[in-house]
């Protein structure tokens, strides 16, 4: 199987809604205690500075496995029922963001360490920006708002780099350790990294295809050389993953 739960490969969801005009306190309460009524098992709301008529929806980390088997289904119909309120999670401002747990990434600190450089690389590799931008639906201007690319050769992460000198790590973890929050992949909380770089969607297909895209992604840092993750694109990874049927008709789907 692709997951062992000694591995504690969560993921947590945020996805945000808004309303586009102006809401009223009531309204909003409404429709979030509905939601949070039915799922409190598995949810938490809370309001969110950047959206202004608006909400987001925390989710508890649960493995992929779950995820695929009834979460997904519990979060559709979340979707509906603030839909059906008019909050939408496909507006102007809204993302959706994934957590997934550190200590998934690595047996120790070295080895989340080295995980977390290869995935900064192949997130912000110039040949995977194309298909990031499609694939996460995302305009460009707001990808540099509020989920950037990380600049690989300033963090003297280059084609070369050798992950086998402990020193060059500590190096580029010390850089890593100073950039904003607001990055395609954020380092600032201390139990998970956290993926911010999908526009929120209504759709639950875009969802299941972002932890099955992020799930894919992490296998393939932990088990292949820094070399390989720096040449590889986000397409042979999904031609060789896991649900790579669900993974290559989404992707023909959607034109990416």
């Amino acid at each position: 199987s692709c997951e062992n739960e000694d591995h504690k490969e969560y993921m947590g969801i945020e996805l945000e809604f808004e309303n586009n005009d102006i809401v009223l306190d009531d309204d909003k309460r409404e429709t979030t205690y509905k939601i949070f009524e039915k799922y409190k098992d598995f949810l938490y709301i809370k309001s969110d500075s950047s959206l202004s008529f608006g909400f987001e929806v925390v989710t508890h980390p649960i493995t992929l496995k779950s995820w695929l088997n009834e979460y997904l289904e519990k979060i559709k119909d979340t979707i509906s029922i603030a839909n059906a309120d008019s909050f939408y999670s496909n507006s102007e401002n809204t993302g959706l963001h994934v957590h997934f747990s550190r200590e998934a990434l690595g047996k120790n600190i070295l080895e989340r360490q080295t995980t977390i450089i290869k995935l900064v690389t192949l997130f912000s590799n110039t040949i995977n920006k194309d298909f990031i931008i499609k694939f996460t639906r995302r305009d460009e201007k707001k990808l540099e708002k509020w989920a950037n690319f990380y600049n690989l050769k300033a963090l003297n992460i280059t084609e070369n780099l050798d992950l086998g000198n402990q020193d060059d790590i500590l190096n580029i973890v010390e850089l890593l350790s100073h950039e904003s929050r607001y990055k395609n992949i954020n380092l600032k909380n201390k139990n998970t990294i956290e993926f911010r770089i999908f526009k929120g969607t209504d759709d639950i297909e875009d969802i299941k295809a972002s932890l099955i895209l992020l799930y894919n992604s992490i296998a393939y840092c932990i088990r292949n050389t820094y070399q390989d993750v720096y040449h590889t694109t986000f397409k042979e990874i999904l031609e060789k993953g896991y649900y790579k049927e669900f993974m290559l008709d989404y992707l023909r789907r959607k034109e990416i």
